[in-house]
C-alpha cells in the first residue's frame, strides 16, 4: 500500500505536467540509523535529566515508558566524543541531499515503510531497546534522512488503504 501510494502520487504529478523519474538519494541508511540512535539516546538522557533537575529529584520508575528510560540510560553512557562521532554522518547526509536536489526538485516517497501498525505493535513498556528501535526505524525508513539533513518535508495522507486507513506520502 505504501509503494502504491507513492506511485499514485507520481502518476498524478505526471498528469499535472510534471516530469517524474525514479531516483534514490545517495545516502547510507545504516549510517543514518546509527546517527539517529546516538542523537535520540543523548537527547533523551538530556531531557530526562533536565526534568529531574526541575523536579528536584530523579525521574521515578513508572513516570516514563520503559523504552524511554532505556534510551536515556544509553544516552548517559555516551561521551561527548561519541556524540561528536555521529555529527559527520549527519553533516554528510545533509551534503548528499543537497547534491541530490541539484538534479531533483522534490522527493515523493511513502511516509512509512509499511501501512500503519496495529495499536500496541510498538510497545513502549517493553524491555528491549534494540528490538524497539529496529521496528521503529524500519517502519520510519524514509523520514530519518530528512530529519538528519534538515531538508523540508511534509507527510500528506493522499492514499487510502483498503482498510480505510490513510497512507501518507
Amino acid at each position: 500500500e505504501c509503494v502504491a501510494a507513492a506511485e499514485t502520487v507520481g502518476r498524478l504529478l505526471v498528469d499535472l505536467g510534471h516530469e517524474v523519474s525514479v531516483a534514490t538519494p545517495p545516502v547510507s541508511g545504516a549510517e543514518c540509523k546509527a546517527a539517529v540512535r546516538m542523537v535520540l539516546a543523548a537527547h533523551t538522557a538530556n531531557h530526562l535529566d533536565a526534568r529531574a533537575a526541575a523536579l528536584g529529584r530523579p525521574v521515578r520508575d513508572g513516570e516514563v515508558e520503559t523504552i524511554t528510560a532505556l534510551a536515556a540510560e544509553e544516552g548517559r553512557r555516551l561521551s561527548a566524543r561519541d556524540y561528536a562521532a555521529a555529527l559527520p554522518a549527519i553533516h554528510r547526509t545533509g551534503r548528499q541531499m543537497a547534491r541530490f536536489f541539484d538534479d531533483y526538485d522534490v522527493v515523493v516517497s511513502p511516509t512509512l515503510a509499511d501501512p500503519p501498525l496495529p495499536l500496541g505493535a510498538m510497545d513502549m513498556m517493553g524491555d528491549d531497546l534494540d528490538a524497539y528501535l529496529e521496528v521503529m526505524l524500519g517502519h520510519l525508513a524514509f523520514t530519518p534522512v530528512f530529519n538528519l539533513s534538515g531538508c523540508p518535508a511534509a507527510s500528506v495522507p493522499l492514499h487510502w488503504a483498503p482498510d480505510r486507513l490513510p497512507v501518507g506520502v
